[in-house]
Formats: structure tokens, C-alpha cells, sequence
């Protein structure tokens, strides 16, 4: 048996690409005995292997590094021929028909995993992290969001034949999912409307468009969200009629389907879109160094009636409630370290892009479908925000017992922080500015399989009711009876100002986004009373970003600051500079003055009441954190450990 402290190292920086960074992990991490739905195969295809480069041959080779205990299956074209015709003949006119080798690439993609089952990653996709170490074991099937934009124009400006699109360069998926069933009876169907619509000598469209519509990314978003859509009503209403034994409801959906967000499986290696290929949650990374392109408009293009040219299509949404996104729980980031091992999940509904960049923390839907995550004008990837406070808590007390413990989120569009805390064993409360977001929660809280850790309560029908409900739920029946306090917009700041009566002794902390719309007498109130209370009021982002100061600047930081930087935001995100963020772990923290004097203040400086009209889809706010002097000391210990210090 090889030595547990054997190490295994990622090509995190190949010559002539921008990789991730490199990562160590110990050959214990990588492997695991843990019994998975998703086969432990690994599927590459490729032309043959003489025409296989050296940069593409050391990406290929990250996943058998990363991955001992998996089987790496290579693909050549004959191989790919070999498998239709020996297992699917039904589909061999079909393969033998496409135009293009990249089409019988992408079909084979679907039918490799339909046959087998495993993970299918392009050639020049590299493993950032051991699938054992992030996989969860219920796991049937993971799909990646590629990239999502607010309008359609900018989608067909980016080439991008949807407005949200899932990417197919790195899929899994447990053998025979009904899924890739879909995909390639879709296919078919779509290759015999084609070729039956030709007119004479017409030939078959050409263009790369054709392809990302006859089998590529296009096709494939269709049949997901379709997929999706299908499942999502099933669950709603228990029924299996229409996929019959695609689920037996035996195992919760935010387990078995993982539809992860873009920072997970589509950062760019050059950091395009402010996704940050250096960010944890980085699973592997897409290189793109495929060439099957065509270079020129094909004379099939040139030919076609001018009502068969694609235009960037909407996306319909894969349920009522929004388009579902997986949130994966890294529950050590305190100290810097990846506690993957399998990791929990929940399942929340993001509503689409709206504004531009939105995904840079100006909406919450789109921040979560490209973080998985959300915490305002915080830097929305930072894995040391918001969560990070949350997660170390719920930590710091498991020897205790999380019964001991009570989690309230108040304001949220979709409930993901109560979720995260009933996943992990917490009884939660969420309560819901509209009845919208009330019904949304707690589908998502039927589908992460928690509906009896999480109560559901919409203040609008009641906010009088809510706010009783709010006091008995944190006044402590026991004397080690712990809660930490979530809010969110306009109700949880009138919510918690009016629950003055509420047993603060049993809160450690508060976490927050105050939007700037809201009244500064309001905002007021409620820092003032949380300073009567003896909290430590701090708070971080667009406002803290202004008021701390660099202490080392040098000629180039500053002409980059203050030229070059506002010239890229005011081309991608308008008046809104969202993109100033902050982190709570990597610079200080900034206080708010310890009297009522401060508080009015700092509130009617940042605060300004404004009307919010026409700029209703943009939730951009303050980040604050309420800690008593206890929790005070707990995240300052936390933070030196995170640092180094």
C-alpha cells in the first residue's frame, strides 16, 4: 500500500496557458473508499492520439494524477464508431451523417455517459480538485452553468446562442440517466427536421452556429432546462409518470441533481467576467485550446433563407420559482482550508440576469448562478465573506450539539443560508418579505430534503405575527441555547428594530446587507440599539472599500486605480461600480463609532431613502456584521488563524 503522506501535485500552471493555481493534496485526500452513484471513470475523445499536443497531452494527465482511484478511459474516432455500432446500431445512419467530426464528438459525449456512466471532460479541461474530495455520494448527475448575460444582444455579441447557457465540456452522470436518453432522441429529431427541410441542392447549414444548435451547447441548454423543468413538476407534485425511474424520491433532489454554478466548472483562465480562476471553489479549468471553429462563413451559411439564421435564444425558466443552482457547503474556510470529503448541498431558485455584470453582486439570482453564493457588495466569490461566519460558527459548537443551536434568516429571495443550516443538522426560520419568495423557500426546503428543520413565514401577511414569531424563536429554553441572525433589504431592518424585546442574550451574532435605499433614520435605530446592546457594530463593502485606506501604493497601483480601473467598470457596469469589494478576512474590518452620534452619522452619509425606481433588480448593498464580545473574540482568532498572524 503507498504511503499515505505521498503527495500528489496539479499541473496548476502549464507552459503556454494561464492555469489555476497549484494545489498539494496528500494521496489520503484524493483517495476515497466512499461508494458513489457516478461510475469512477473518466472519459477523454479525441481524433487519434499522434495529433495530440504536449499541452493538451499535461492537461489530459491532471486527471489521473488528481485521481488514482478512478479508471481513465481515451477515446479515439475509432472507438467512438466502434461503440454505436456494437451497442446502437439504431444511431449509426445518424453518426455517419453529421457534416462535422466535432458533431460526432458531442453526440458521443451524450452516449458515452448514457452506456456508462462516469465523467466526460474535454481534452484541454484540467482537474483543479479530486472528484473524491468534492463529489457527493448520492450524486446521479452534474451539469455546469457556462455563462448567463442580462440581455439577449450581448449574448449574440459574445456568440453565445442563449442568454444562459449550460457549458458540455465537462459533464457526469450516474449510467443510463434518462437525461442523455433526451439528448439524443433531441438530436435526431432536430438532424431529420434539418435534412428534410433542405430545398434541391440546398446543403446542410455549415456555420459553427449550425453545430452549437444541432448538437453542441444550444441543444444541450434546451434539453437540460426541459429536463429540469419535467423533474422540478414531478417533485412538486410526487408524480413519476413522466420520466418514469428517473427518481424515487427516496433520496432529496438537492442531492442527486448538481447544476453547479459558473465559478465551479467555467471560470476563464484569464479571469474574464471578474471570475477569479484562483477562487476555491474552482473544480477544474477550461482551457480552450479546441480549434473546431471554422474560421470563415461556410457556403451552407450563404445559402440558407434569411429566416434559418440563428439568433441568441431566451431560456425558459426550469421552474416557477427561477432556474435551480446548487450551493455547495465548504464548512472549514476559516483556516484557509478546503474541507471538501464529499460535500453537502442545497438546491436554490436564481432569478435571470437583469443588469449588466450582475453577477458581481448587484442581483442575487445571478450572483448565485455564477458564485453559488451571496452577501451583497462583499466580493461575491470571496469564500471568507458572510458564509465564512455562519459556517465557523455552526463549527465551533458541533461537540456541543447543533440542537443546541437556532438560525433565523429574515428578507431573503431564496432562503439559501436557512437551507445551509438545516443541511447541516440546525433548526432554522426564514422569513419572507413576499409570499413569492415564502413559496419559493420552501419548495427548495422540500427538494434539500430539510422541510422539517426550516420554518417558512411570510411578514407580509402578518408583520406583527412575524415579529412575535421571531422572539419566541431566539429566546433560549435551555442555557446553552446559541443563534446567529441573518437579514437582508428593508424587512429584516424593520423587523429586528422592532424586536426589542428580543432575547439578544441568546445572539451571538448578526449578519446583514442594508440596501441603500433604506430610510437612514431606519438604519439609525437599528445601530443604535445594537450598541446599547454592547454588539460591536462593523461592516464591509462599497462603503467600507472608500473609508480604508492603502497603506502601500505604488505609481502603477495608483494610475491603475484611478484611470485605467474606472475606464473597464464604466464600459461593463455603468454608474453601479459593484466591483469595488471587500473581504472580510483579507483587510480590516470597518467599525462603526460606538454612540448613537456615530450611528446617526455613518447612516445619513450612505443611506439616502432614495426611490428605487428603474433600479428595482439591483440588490446591491452594505455588508455589517452585529458581534458581542464573545463572538468578537471567536472570528478574531478565526481571522489571525486565516492569515498566518
Amino acid at each position: 500500500m503507498l504511503c499515505a503522506q505521498l503527495n500528489v501535485f496539479i499541473l496548476g500552471s502549464l507552459e503556454g496557458t494561464t492555469g489555476s493555481p497549484a494545489r498539494q493534496y496528500t494521496l489520503a485526500q484524493v483517495g476515497s473508499s466512499q461508494p458513489l452513484k457516478i461510475p469512477r471513470i473518466i472519459h477523454h475523445t479525441f481524433h487519434n492520439r499522434k495529433v495530440l499536443t504536449q499541452e493538451q497531452k499535461a492537461i489530459m494527465a491532471t486527471w489521473a494524477q488528481m485521481n488514482p482511484n478512478w479508471k481513465v478511459v481515451n477515446h479515439d474516432d475509432a472507438d467512438c464508431l466502434r461503440l454505436v455500432e456494437n451497442n446502437y446500431p439504431s444511431y449509426l445512419q445518424l453518426f455517419n451523417s453529421f457534416p462535422k467530426n466535432v458533431e460526432r464528438a458531442d453526440f458521443f459525449r451524450y452516449l458515452v455517459l448514457y452506456h456508462y456512466g462516469g465523467v466526460y471532460v474535454d481534452i484541454d479541461v484540467e482537474c483543479v480538485v479530486p472528484l473524491d474530495q468534492w463529489l457527493g455520494s448520492d450524486v446521479r448527475l452534474v451539469v455546469g452553468v457556462e455563462n448567463e448575460f442580462s440581455d439577449i444582444g450581448t449574448a449574440m455579441i459574445r456568440s453565445y446562442p442563449r442568454r444562459r447557457q449550460y457549458q458540455q465540456w465537462a459533464i457526469m452522470s450516474s449510467k443510463g440517466h434518462p437525461l442523455f436518453d433526451l439528448v439524443l432522441r433531441r438530436i435526431e429529431q432536430h438532424f431529420q427536421s434539418e435534412t428534410a427541410a433542405k430545398i434541391g441542392s440546398v446543403k446542410l447549414d455549415l456555420s459553427n452556429r449550425a453545430t452549437l444548435e444541432r448538437t453542441g451547447p444550444a441543444l444541450w441548454t434546451d434539453v437540460v432546462s426541459s429536463y429540469l423543468d419535467v423533474t422540478l413538476r414531478n417533485w412538486e407534485s410526487k408524480n413519476n409518470s413522466l420520466y418514469p425511474g428517473s427518481n424515487t424520491y427516496s433520496t432529496p433532489f438537492a442531492d442527486e441533481v448538481w447544476i453547479l454554478p459558473r465559478v465551479s466548472t467555467a471560470a476563464f483562465p484569464n479571469g474574464a467576467d471578474f471570475v477569479d480562476p484562483r477562487n476555491n471553489r474552482v473544480m477544474l479549468m477550461h482551457h480552450f485550446l479546441g480549434g473546431w471553429k471554422a474560421k470563415h462563413l461556410s457556403s451552407g451559411l450563404k445559402t440558407q433563407p434569411l429566416d434559418r439564421l440563428y439568433l441568441s435564444k431566451e431560456v425558459t425558466q426550469s421552474s416557477a420559482h427561477g432556474f435551480p443552482v446548487t450551493a455547495l457547503l465548504f464548512s472549514n474556510a476559516a483556516t484557509g482550508e478546503q474541507d471538501y470529503a464529499g460535500l453537502k448541498s442545497v438546491t436554490v431558485f436564481a432569478s435571470p440576469m437583469k443588469v449588466p455584470v450582475g453577477f458581481n453582486g448587484l442581483e442575487e439570482g445571478a450572483t448565485l448562478s455564477t458564485w453559488g453564493t451571496w452577501q451583497g457588495s462583499m466580493a461575491p466569490g470571496d469564500p471568507q465573506g458572510l458564509s465564512i461566519l455562519h459556517t465557523s460558527y455552526r463549527k465551533s459548537i458541533e461537540e456541543v450539539g447543533l440542537e443546541t443551536m437556532r438560525f433565523v434568516e429574515i428578507g431573503s429571495a431564496t432562503g439559501l443560508r436557512a437551507l445551509e443550516a438545516a443541511k447541516l443538522g440546525v433548526r432554522a426560520l426564514s422569513i419572507a418579505s413576499r409570499s413569492t419568495d415564502a413559496s419559493r423557500i420552501e419548495f427548495s426546503s422540500k427538494l434539500c430534503g430539510v422541510e422539517k428543520f426550516v420554518s417558512v413565514v411570510d411578514a407580509t401577511s402578518d408583520f406583527d405575527d412575524a415579529v412575535r414569531l421571531l422572539g419566541q424563536f431566539t429566546r433560549p429554553e435551555v442555557s446553552e441555547r446559541k443563534t446567529a441572525v441573518h437579514f437582508e433589504g428593508r424587512l429584516g431592518v424593520e423587523l429586528l428594530e422592532a424586536s426589542v424585546f428580543m432575547d439578544t442574550d441568546a445572539v451571538d451574532f448578526f449578519t446583514g446587507i442594508i440596501f441603500f435605499e433604506t430610510s437612514p433614520e431606519l438604519v439609525s435605530r437599528l445601530l443604535s440599539g445594537m450598541l446599547q446592546k454592547k454588539y460591536k457594530v462593523f461592516h464591509a463593502g462599497n462603503i467600507c472599500r472608500q473609508l480604508t485606506p492603502r497603506k502601500r501604493r505604488i505609481m502603477f497601483e495608483f494610475l491603475y486605480a484611478k484611470i485605467f480601473k474606472p475606464l473597464l467598470w464604466r464600459s461593463y457596469t455603468g454608474p453601479s461600480l459593484s466591483v469595488r469589494k471587500h473581504s472580510l478576512f483579507r483587510e480590516p474590518w470597518c467599525e462603526v463609532g460606538s454612540s448613537d452620534e456615530h450611528a446617526l452619522e455613518f447612516s445619513n452619509a450612505y443611506f439616502s431613502d432614495a426611490s428605487t425606481s428603474g433600479q428595482e433588480e439591483i440588490s446591491d448593498g452594505e455588508a455589517f456584521v452585529f458581534l458581542s464580545d464573545k463572538a468578537k473574540m471567536f472570528f478574531d482568532e478565526k481571522r489571525k488563524i486565516f492569515l498566518g498572524t
